[in-house]
């Protein structure tokens, strides 16, 4: 997959959004979240992916390290697992146990939290032990 241009036809689609809207700034949140892992020499593998399963924000490889990267957006500064829904979290489950069965890498489920700050984005991880 190309993921060159699917950045462009999204950033393209940034320009075009108020910047106040929750589309604009989820799209920024995740834009933010994709160059820090990249930064860090993470391989990106799915982007914005919609499988029979779930819909991936990122799904990211570095050695045999894999992480399924959900990402939201947050003003509180405070990691909110609730705003993952069930439903989202099965697919989720689902995708992984998929993953693994056919490549034989279990991804880690990371929420990465992102909070504007001045000058720029804080970014903060945490790895999503709710399985159920």
């Amino acid at each position: 997959m190309d993921h060159a241009k699917s950045i462009e036809k999204l950033l393209k689609e940034l320009k075009s959004l108020s910047r106040e809207s929750f589309k604009y700034l989820g799209i920024l949140s995740e834009l933010v979240v994709l160059r820090h892992l990249l930064d860090r020499n993470f391989q990106l593998l799915y982007f914005r992916q919609k499988t029979s399963y779930a819909e991936i924000d990122l799904l990211f490889t570095k050695g045999k390290k894999c992480l399924l990267v959900e990402v939201k957006r947050s003003t509180a500064g405070a990691f909110e697992s609730s705003r993952i829904s069930k439903k989202q979290r099965e697919r989720q489950i689902r995708f992984v146990e998929a993953y693994y069965f056919e490549h034989g890498i279990f991804p880690v489920r990371i929420l990465a939290l992102v909070e504007p700050i001045r000058g720029g984005f804080d970014v903060k991880f945490r790895e999503d032990c709710s399985w159920s």
